[in-house]
């Protein structure tokens, strides 16, 4: 997926977020890519479950989890209170 789809699919589900790192620098114009998008996102309760809602049917993992084991991104688990 490309950088400007993400952000159209969180922009457009309301998700109060912004971008950095690689990503972040190339929309500056820098000549230095990468293949991830890094974002910090607000981690009020109603922007985490929009967050959740919009990454939903794209099957977010867990990184470095093992393939097989299940795991379903919800607004309480991308929360630490």
């Amino acid at each position: 997926m490309k950088l400007e789809e993400t952000i159209r699919i969180l922009y457009d589900a309301d998700v109060e977020f912004v971008v950095i790192g690689g990503a972040a620098m190339g929309l500056q114009g820098s000549a230095y890519l990468t293949k991830d998008i890094d974002f910090c996102y607000a981690r009020t309760p109603a922007n985490i479950e929009r967050l959740a809602n919009a990454l939903q049917p794209f099957h977010p993992v867990l990184r470095g989890a093992p393939a097989d084991l299940p795991f379903r991104l919800t607004p309480r688990r991308s929360r630490r209170d």
